[in-house]
C-alpha cells in the first residue's frame, strides 16, 4: 500500500519578513533563557567543588589521629592548587557567560527597535536597569543603586576572585607553617 504524506510546513515564501523577525526573535528568548540557566547550574557546581574541596581540607586537618601524616601538606597544597585553578577558569566563564548574554540581549533589543515596533521587553527592561525607574500603566517601578550596579555575573566574578584568594592564603599558610 502506498501512502501520500502531505506537508505541513509553511514555505519561506509564505512568511512575511516580520514573521521570520519574530520568529528569530523567539529563538533568541529561548536561547537567553537557557544560557541563564546553565549559568546558575554551572554556579552551583563550581560552588559545590571549592566547598567539598575545603571541607577535604578541613577534615583532613582536624583529625588529631592523621592518616596522611607526611603527605597530608602535599596533598592539601595540591588541592589549593587545584582550587586556585578552579576559580581562575570559574572567573573566565563568568566573564564569557555575560558576554554572551550581552550579546543575546543587545540583539533582541535591535530586533524590537528595527522590525518588531510595538514590542519593547527588553528596551524597556535596559530603560529600567539604566536609570533606575520605569513607569508602566500606573506604576512606578524603582530599583536602588546597589541593585543597578551588582549584576549577576559580577557577584560570580567577586565570588571566583575571592575564592581564588581564599585557596592562594591557605595554600601560602600551608606551605610556610
Amino acid at each position: 500500500m502506498y501512502f501520500k504524506v502531505k506537508s505541513t510546513q509553511m514555505s519561506n515564501s509564505s512568511q512575511t519578513p516580520q514573521d521570520l523577525q519574530l520568529e528569530a526573535y523567539k529563538i533568541l528568548v529561548g536561547m537567553l533563557q537557557n544560557d541563564d540557566n546553565l549559568f546558575w547550574r554551572r554556579n552551583d557546581v563550581l560552588i559545590a567543588i571549592n566547598g567539598g574541596m575545603l571541607t577535604v581540607i578541613g577534615l583532613m586537618h582536624s583529625s588529631q589521629a592523621n592518616v596522611f601524616s607526611g603527605s597530608s601538606k602535599a596533598i592539601s597544597l595540591a588541592i589549593c592548587l587545584m582550587g586556585f585553578v578552579v576559580c581562575l577558569f570559574w572567573f573566565l566563564v563568568a566573564r564569557r557567560s555575560e558576554a554572551f548574554y550581552n550579546h543575546w540581549y543587545e540583539q533582541l533589543k535591535f530586533l524590537e527597535k528595527q522590525y518588531l515596533d510595538p514590542i519593547k521587553i527588553f528596551q524597556t527592561a535596559d530603560e529600567f536597569f539604566s536609570k533606575g525607574h520605569i513607569e508602566l500603566g500606573l506604576f512606578n517601578f524603582e530599583l536602588d543603586r546597589f541593585a543597578r550596579l551588582l549584576r549577576m555575573f559580577v557577584v560570580m566574578q567577586i565570588l571566583a576572585s575571592f575564592f581564588s584568594v581564599v585557596w592562594l592564603f591557605l595554600g601560602l599558610y600551608l606551605f610556610f607553617f
